[in-house]
């Protein structure tokens, strides 16, 4: 068997045992036929002796040695950080873990609480609280089993008028419920009857004592445990060879190695430079500090695509995963405009076989960082993703918690750690759905409540039965519902097209459904806008005064004036200038202010008299100043000496709008341009011109909320 598992490596095969499955992996693409049939034929045996051998070929051949006793013992890196995570604000429950089994059967409450004891028992770390040692340092203290405080909640919902609802409204808010690291316990447990012979087994675990796995084990332990007590028997599992607490020690003792120091150069290199944050479109502003409100919404993907996928990624010699992985890069692409995309997803953490039946937190976070060539159709793409994948879980044993620290950089505390999206092909294992209560909604997306998000996105796929299920948990602080909602329609037409086309370049692979192509078309031949075309802005600025006259309409330094002040002393300019200068329709009138409240004030007494502004820079050269007075023909250039005279004689002029006829299609305003020939040259802009543009929709739709800066 060595010399077999040696000649597959040099055939650069890599193997795994991924939830009791051999899993192949390479970055060959012209494996010997033969030699796979071989792996085939001899798959029970490879798994037995790389089970037995403790990960012989999986790259930690070594035992992990147990620790002597102590009062405390050392943090795993993984651990550390959720502690510092877990003291933020709604940081704690963010990291809460539960899961429900629905029990078909007789169950016995006293011997169910027993099996659970004896399982807490069996795995220290369920045991565990997290405190400072007298040095200040977080370390883990397990606590010994007949000490610990631990009780199985029963409720009966047998008489409730709708049992499975009492359940989920159990559920739901007891998964929210923060856990107290440093008293513990960090596990709840109860069981939840709806009928004689129906239960539902719920629990709770914090995540820095647990990942995916470890519930799967416990589920299947306690279960165990409960057969062997309710038949009158004397447990008979087999001993642990190593607790928790024996890895993280062996763990960070390895980080000296240097194997370990390979895995840290890979990554170094790999996520060296500046990093790219994914910033998907959001009308929402990122909160200072880190939130975990959430919501998730789920679809299903047809098995019709479901199937010519999994095929394709076949037939290119890689996963689901990484076809998934790809598509998901192109997207954010497709989003963003940005080629350096990185994209987080989970690793077991469980290459050494005496960890295969351990509860504990052994996931890691791998960082996966792909570079998009627009140009590139998508096979080329898929296959780049797929060797980059192999190579990263090649190094996939270096602690992810490690590398944050190794990276340095700035800590942004509004964001996570190296990337904002986390993916994830989840075994079915893990959460079964039954497909065939929701083919009605392959066509739809759901929102399927709140959840705590760690993550700004996360991307969770789901193999059902011959579908594709897809739930994308979100930051709701991040990012709007509706924007959710349009990316994974948008990724489920995405890959649709990358089926039929993979051979196309991906900047023309189409990911915009055939509804929104239709209003897109429609959209570009539409030229009718409607906006008000018949009046003037005078008419429109009136209009808003008398609508909201206490508002305020301008702020300066410490100067503010409502709409009503502006709009009467915008009306006593306006009269000012008719009577000393004879302001006709269509006339000009220069403005050389510097910016105040006075320049709004003097434009829009401008407008109203019926004349139109030419603005100056009063920083211009006095040259060029003199030659647009003169080439505009102005009557009147309004100046800080002008506004002198105005401001001592204001109460001599009606606050009644003057009696001019101003239509849409006069004068509003000369702009002059630097002009090409050296000579500055105007442009004049009619009033309709400016309504249409703030007014038609097309260009920005205004509100009172808005801010706008002008230079």
């Amino acid at each position: 068997m060595i010399n077999f598992l040696k000649k597959i490596s040099e055939n650069d095969i890599y193997l795994d045992i991924v939830d009791g499955e051999l899993k192949l992996f390479s970055e060959n693409e012209n494996i010997d036929k033969e030699l796979l049939h071989e792996i085939k034929e001899k798959k029970v045996d490879i798994i037995s002796f790389l089970k037995e051998n403790k990960g012989f070929n999986s790259g930690t051949s070594k035992d992990i040695p147990k620790v002597n006793l102590d009062n405390n013992y050392t943090l795993s890196d993984a651990q550390k950080r959720l502690w510092i995570l877990s003291q933020l604000e709604e940081g704690s429950m963010a990291y809460n873990m539960p899961n429900s089994i629905e029990l078909n059967g007789s169950y016995d409450l006293d011997s169910f609480e027993k099996a659970i004891i004896s399982v807490i028992d069996r795995h220290e770390i369920l045991r565990t609280v997290f405190k400072e040692d007298d040095k200040n340092e977080v370390k883990q203290w397990i606590i010994p089993v007949k000490e610990f405080d631990f009780k199985i909640q029963y409720n009966d919902y047998r008489e409730k008028e709708n049992p499975s609802e009492s359940v989920l409204r159990y559920i739901q808010e007891d998964s929210y419920k923060p856990f107290d690291l440093e008293k513990g316990p960090l596990l709840r447990a109860s069981l939840l009857q709806t009928s004689d012979d129906t239960y539902v087994f719920y629990y709770n675990l914090h995540h820095i004592i647990s990942d995916g796995w470890s519930k799967g084990i416990l589920t299947k332990d306690i279960l165990s445990f409960y057969e062997v007590y309710k038949s009158g028997l004397r447990p008979n599992l087999p001993e642990l060879e190593i607790q928790y607490k024996d890895y993280a020690a062996w763990q960070v003792n390895q980080l000296d190695t240097n194997e370990y120091k390979e895995h840290q150069s890979y990554w170094l290199n790999n996520l060296s430079g500046e990093l790219p944050l994914l910033n998907f479109p959001s009308a929402k502003k990122r909160p200072q500090l880190k939130t975990f409100n959430g919501q998730s919404l789920s679809t299903y993907i047809s098995s019709d695509v479901t199937g010519g996928f999994n095929t394709y990624c076949q037939e290119q010699g890689g996963s689901l995963f990484m076809g998934l992985l790809a598509v998901w890069n192109i997207l954010c692409y497709k989003y963003t405009a940005q080629k350096d995309i990185i994209i987080g997803t989970p690793a077991a953490g469980r290459n050494h076989s005496s960890l295969e039946d351990q509860i504990g937190f052994y996931i890691n976070t791998l960082a996966l960082r792909n570079q998009i060539d627009p140009e590139e159709n998508f096979d080329t793409f898929y296959r780049k993703v797929k060797d980059n994948t192999l190579r990263s879980y090649g190094h996939q044993e270096y602690p992810f918690d490690r590398l944050v620290n190794d990276l340095g950089g700035k800590n942004d505390r509004s964001r996570s750690a190296i990337f904002d999206v986390m993916l994830a092909l989840q075994n079915s294992s893990e959460s079964v759905i039954d497909i065939e209560l929701q083919k009605d909604k392959i066509n739809t997306i759901e929102s399927t409540g709140a959840v705590a998000s760690k993550f700004d996105l996360e991307v969770l796929f789901q193999e059902v039965n011959d579908h594709l299920f897809l739930k994308v948990n979100y930051n709701t602080d991040v990012y709007e519902g509706d924007m959710v909602e349009g990316l994974m329609s948008h990724f489920k037409e995405l890959l649709s097209s990358l089926l039929v086309s993979p051979d196309l370049p991906i900047n023309k692979i189409n990911y915009l459904t055939a509804l929104e192509r239709l209003e897109l078309l429609s959209g570009f031949n539409d030229t009718q806008i409607d906006y008000p075309r018949d009046c003037s802005i005078v008419d429109l600025f009136v209009a808003q005064a008398l609508e909201t006259p206490d508002s305020i309409a301008i702020l300066f330094e410490d100067q503010q004036l409502t709409y009503r002040e502006l709009d009467d002393m915008s009306n006593q300019l306006a009269h000012y200038l008719l009577s000393n200068y004879d302001i006709n329709r269509d006339d000009f009138i220069g403005v050389k202010l510097e910016r105040s409240e006075w320049l709004l004030i003097s434009l829009l007494g401008i407008l109203k008299s019926g004349g139109a502004y030419v603005p100056i820079d009063p920083t211009y050269p006095q040259e060029r100043i003199s030659y647009i007075e003169s080439d505009s023909n102005c009557k009147v250039t309004i100046d800080d000496s002008i506004l002198e005279i105005f401001s001592n004689t204001i109460s001599d002029y009606s606050n009644e709008l003057p009696e001019v006829s101003i239509s849409a299609t006069d004068l509003a305003y000369v702009m002059y341009t630097s002009g090409s020939t050296g000579k500055p040259k105007g442009v004049m802009v009619e009033h309709r011109n400016i309504i249409r543009l703030v007014q038609s929709n097309t260009f920005y739709n205004f509100s009172t909320s808005d801010i706008l800066l002008s230079t």
